[in-house]
Order: C-alpha cells, then sequence, then structure tokens
C-alpha cells in the first residue's frame, strides 16, 4: 500500500507541520514506516530502510541508495529519510508514491531472481540497472503515453504521472491539440474602455457611449492555449505534481515552437487562469535554478517567428 491516504481531491492532509518542514524527518520515516510495502528496501527487501530515491519514489536501504548513487541523478535523486532536509511538496510526493505505488510500475513483472538483503552487491547493481536504466521488469500499455500522463495530470494522479514519465514521455513535450478536448485559453478577456460619443463641435451626446477594445489577438489563437505537461499543473494548482515535473527536468524557459514565445511567457499571459499561489511555487523552483521570475504580462509579441 502507497501514500495515496494523504491526498484528497487534489489536497494533502495527516501531515504535520513538523513532519513537512525543513529538518531531518524522523517524524516523516516514522510515517513511512507505518505501511508495511515501506518497511523493507524496495529493491532487496531489508528491513528497516533509512533512505529514498525521491523522484523514482522508492524507500530504499543504504547499501542499495549506494547503488542508485552510482546511477547518476539524472536516474536517481537519493536522499535521506533521517539526514536530508526536504521540503512541504517534496515530502508529500514521497508520502504518494512509496514502494507499493512505484514497484508496481517499475516491477510490474517481478523477476523470480530478485536479490535479497545477503544477495552480493555485485548482484544487486546489476539487477538495479536493470530495473531504472534499462527497465526490463516494466509493463507497457497500449495506451498513448502522452495521453497517459496528461489525463493523469488532469486527475491528479502522482503514480500513474510517474508510470508515465518512466515510459519515456518528455515532460517539455507540448500536447498535440487534437488530445485537448476542452483546451484553456491563455489569452485574457477582451480590454474595453469606454468613451463617449462627441457631434461634431465635439461635445458629448447625452446617453451615447462607443466601447473600444484595446486588446488584441494573437496570430493562431488556437495554439495560445495550455497546452504543457507544467502548465497544466499549474493550472489545477497541483503542486506536487509540479515538483514531480521538476524532478524530472521540466523547464518553463524554453522556446515553444508553435508561437515562438518562451513557456514562461506564455504563463505569464495567461496568469488570469492561474492562482498566484502556484505562480509563487513556480517561482521559487526557478529560481532555485537561478532563472528569472516569471511576471504577469497583458500582452504578448505577435510574432509567430521570433522568442516573445
Amino acid at each position: 500500500m502507497g501514500f495515496s491516504s494523504v491526498r484528497k481531491k487534489g489536497k494533502f492532509y495527516n501531515l504535520s507541520s513538523d513532519q513537512a518542514s525543513l529538518k531531518p524527518c524522523y517524524s516523516l520515516l516514522r510515517e513511512i514506516h507505518r505501511y508495511a510495502c515501506n518497511k523493507t528496501c524496495a529493491d532487496c527487501s531489508a528491513e528497516n530502510p533509512d533512505w529514498c530515491s525521491l523522484n523514482l519514489g522508492v524507500i530504499i536501504c543504504i547499501e542499495c541508495s549506494g547503488i542508485h548513487r552510482s546511477l547518476g541523478t539524472h536516474i536517481s535523486k537519493v536522499r535521506s529519510l533521517t539526514l536530508d532536509k526536504f521540503t512541504h511538496e517534496a515530502t508529500l510526493l514521497l508520502c504518494s508514491l512509496g514502494n507499493a505505488n512505484s514497484n508496481s510500475i517499475w516491477e510490474a513483472f517481478k523477476p523470480e531472481n530478485k536479490p535479497g538483503k545477503d544477495t552480493r552487491k555485485e548482484t544487486k547493481t546489476k539487477y538495479i540497472q536493470a530495473k531504472y536504466i534499462h527497465k526490463r521488469f516494466m509493463k507497457r500499455p497500449r495506451e498513448n503515453p502522452s495521453q497517459i500522463l496528461f489525463d493523469a495530470i488532469e486527475s491528479g494522479n502522482i503514480p500513474k504521472t510517474l508510470e508515465a514519465i518512466a515510459l519515456g514521455v518528455n515532460v517539455n513535450n507540448p500536447y498535440p491539440l487534437e488530445m485537448l478536448s476542452d483546451p484553456v485559453s491563455l489569452i485574457p478577456p477582451p480590454f474595453l474602455i469606454r468613451l463617449p460619443v462627441l457631434d461634431i463641435y465635439g461635445n458629448p451626446y447625452l446617453n451615447k457611449m462607443i466601447d473600444i477594445d484595446l486588446s488584441s489577438t494573437p496570430k493562431d489563437p488556437e495554439y495560445y492555449v495550455i497546452r504543457y505537461p507544467i502548465h497544466l499543473a499549474l493550472y489545477k494548482q497541483d503542486l506536487v505534481m509540479i515538483e514531480l515535473l521538476f524532478q524530472y527536468g521540466s523547464n518553463t524557459f524554453q522556446i515553444d515552437e508553435a508561437t515562438g514565445c518562451l513557456l514562461a511567457h506564455l504563463i505569464g499571459y495567461g496568469h488570469h487562469v492561474i492562482e498566484q499561489n502556484a505562480l509563487d511555487f513556480l517561482n521559487m523552483k526557478n529560481t532555485l535554478r537561478g532563472q528569472p521570475a516569471i511576471v504577469k504580462l497583458n500582452t504578448i509579441s505577435l510574432s509567430s517567428n521570433k522568442m516573445c
């Protein structure tokens, strides 16, 4: 069993502020070990594991954590559950996954020769490489992985999102327009000003006004909709989903080929459909990467070939 019980309708419950604070998470370790699936290492079944791979969603023992580190951070981001510090969203990400949910992805077809706690390290290494690098034990669904990712973000399903990513979906690729049954427009409502109608002498007519629309419609407006995984997670105000996508390299400062604009500028242009707390969290993540904050924009370049 995983940690889906802490997630309800996109919100999270029953973790105290101490459990989610930036300090060594002994209380988090106790909470994780409440579930039988997390009392043993995801890779070798050693008891009482106190390490994790945050992006892979597994709880592992110290020996397997060393093997995970040897894979490189592009494969596994290893953390100590007792020594390292976790943000609120990273804590909830780990609690939304856990060994049952994650191994249902990475070990959908569990091999008979899975190593045990006393297995030689060389054998464990080969198994872990086969599991996470070569993905030999995963099930290949019939559905389009991009559709799986879209549906998972739409419904706030963290394990299903991880499955789509494990299947090879690039989190920085936009969705094709035909996948969007009800696209969310980024174009703001008309910006109208009301002016009096004047006669030939410059005097206003009584009760006669004219509305002037100062807004502009971008070229190819059908592309000015939410089309990226990170943008959809922002729209859904799902900070834990954003955390997961960032763990896999989501980048808001890439150029959108359809519009010629930075994705960051598209997000800023469509700020009216994004809640401030979600934008603040995204900006915090970008700042940690050394990237500038995304600002709210009232207009956007209409050039289809140049960066906005």
